[in-house]
């Protein structure tokens, strides 16, 4: 079974954009799990209770990682560092993040980004 781990600017992207996380499925054959890390949680906890013009997209992504169950990983790093240590062959990662993008490449990790503010895809 594939793995999606999911970054916090991933998540509020695609609710700032109005971009259903359900086009994963049609992105991926076969079953999946999503996950995300404490350190993601973390970040976005402190971005929602903040003042920024994101702090309500974070809460969403908050409401919808406890209404979707997403496992999440513990972890003491922090966030990009983590996902470089985690993320293998079965795993993809949902991140808009140019540069750890071109990090994941380099280790063979396939990414799911946000392209034109309305679509999902995977290189």
């Amino acid at each position: 079974m594939k793995k999606v781990l999911l970054d916090s600017n991933f998540l509020i992207s695609c609710f700032k954009f109005k971009v259903d996380l359900n086009q994963i499925e049609n992105l991926l054959a076969g079953p999946f799990q999503l996950l995300t890390l404490t350190s993601i949680v973390n970040e976005l906890k402190t971005l929602a209770g903040s003042k920024s013009k994101d702090s309500k997209f974070a809460r969403l992504a908050l409401k919808l990682l406890n209404s979707k169950k997403i496992k999440i990983l513990k972890t003491n790093k922090p966030a990009d560092e983590a996902i470089l240590e985690l993320a293998d062959k079965n795993t993809l990662v949902a991140t808009n993040d140019l540069s750890l993008r071109k990090k994941l490449k380099v280790k063979g990790i396939k990414t799911i980004y946000l392209r034109g503010k309305k679509r999902l895809e995977v290189s």
